[in-house]
């Protein structure tokens, strides 16, 4: 470690080879080894260290806990980014769709009503406006009884109500 390191210099152990001073052997893993089994070497040997050897065996790297905690944030983090995109162009594909959707509802020439799960008249559109007289302001809020001729029976407004 850098701790390490510099207790050496200041003994003045620089004319000596690493293979000298080490007290314990270099414990290694390959660079292709999952990050989980390296860090389940690193607890496991109570160790804070291990080489990484390249594909030809020659030491490439030497890694830490830290530096295991730190990728696995970084790639956390790019994970995250990358949901929040995915989420991001869903909500802007959806609301393109309910634009074009109450765009075409606004220019039928139908009457049309949008109702929630309550019978509650959530929007018309201006079709419904030129047929009925009511204007949206008047509607929005109250249920669709207010339709009711008087022409039809009970029997067919509950019919039509339940197929709605």
């Amino acid at each position: 470690t850098e701790r390490d390191i510099t207790r050496l210099v200041a003994r003045r152990a620089g004319e000596c080879t690493l293979g000298e001073l080490a007290t314990r052997p270099l414990i290694v893993c390959a660079e292709h080894d999952s990050l989980y089994r390296v860090r389940a070497q690193l607890a496991e040997r109570r160790i804070r260290h291990i080489g990484v050897l390249g594909a030809d065996d020659a030491l490439v790297d030497l890694i830490s806990f830290k530096d295991i905690l730190s990728g696995m944030e970084l790639a956390y983090v790019h994970e995250l980014q990358h949901a929040l995109r995915a989420r991001d162009q869903a909500l802007s594909s959806s609301q393109r769709s309910l634009y074009l959707a109450e765009k075409v509802i606004e220019s039928s020439l139908e009457g049309i009503m949008v109702t929630d799960a309550h019978a509650r008249i959530l929007s018309v559109n201006p079709a419904f406006s030129r047929m009925t007289g009511y204007t949206a302001q008047e509607v929005i809020g109250l249920n669709p009884s207010l339709l009711n001729s008087g022409r039809q029976s009970p029997a067919f407004y509950a019919r039509m109500w339940e197929s709605l």
